[in-house]
C-alpha cells in the first residue's frame, strides 16, 4: 500500500509538473499576445482600443487564475514531500525497530540453545552414572548369588 501511495504521489507530482509547464507556457503565450496588442492599440481607433483593452484585461485575470493554480500546485508538491519524508522516517523507525527485535530474538535463541544444551550435557551425564551404577550392582548381585549357592551347597551337604 506505501509503494501504491508513493506511486501515486509520483505521478502526482509529475502531472504537477506538466501543469506548471501548461500554464507557464500558457503566461508566455499570453504575455506575447499582450505585446502584440500593445502594437496594434497604438494603430486602432477609440473602439477598437476599449475593445482590445476588455481583451488585455481578461488575459491579465487569466494569467493571475494560471498564477493562483501553480502556486496552489505548488503547495501541494510541498505538503506531499512532507508526508513522503514523514513516511521515510516512519519507515526508518519500523526498519530500526524489526532490527533490534531481530537481534533480541537471535540472543534469546542463543541463550535458549545454551541452555537446552547444558541441560542434554547434564542428562547424558546422569544417564553415564546411572549406567556405571547398574553394572556395578549387577556385579555385587552376581556376587551375593554366588556365595548364597554356595552356603545352600554347604547346608545340603550337611
Amino acid at each position: 500500500e506505501r509503494e501504491r501511495y508513493e506511486a501515486q504521489l509520483a505521478k502526482s507530482k509529475l502531472d504537477w509538473h506538466q501543469d506548471v509547464y501548461l500554464k507557464e507556457t500558457q503566461i508566455q503565450d499570453a504575455l506575447r499576445e499582450k505585446n502584440e496588442l500593445n502594437e496594434k492599440f497604438n494603430r486602432l481607433t477609440t473602439g477598437q482600443v476599449s475593445a482590445m483593452e476588455q481583451k488585455l484585461k481578461k488575459d491579465k485575470d487569466e494569467i493571475s487564475s494560471l498564477k493562483t493554480q501553480i502556486q496552489t500546485l505548488k503547495e501541494r508538491v510541498t505538503h506531499k514531500n512532507n508526508e513522503i519524508e514523514i513516511i521515510a522516517k516512519e519507515k526508518c523507525d519500523i526498519n530500526d525497530r524489526f532490527n533490534s527485535f531481530s537481534h533480541e530474538c537471535a540472543q534469546h535463541q542463543a541463550l535458549t540453545n545454551k541452555k537446552y544444551q547444558e541441560e542434554l550435557n547434564a542428562l547424558r551425564e546422569e544417564l553415564e552414572v546411572t549406567k556405571r551404577e547398574k553394572d556395578g550392582l549387577g556385579r555385587a548381585t552376581e556376587a551375593e548369588l554366588g556365595f548364597l549357592k554356595k552356603d545352600l551347597i554347604k547346608e545340603k551337604n550337611l
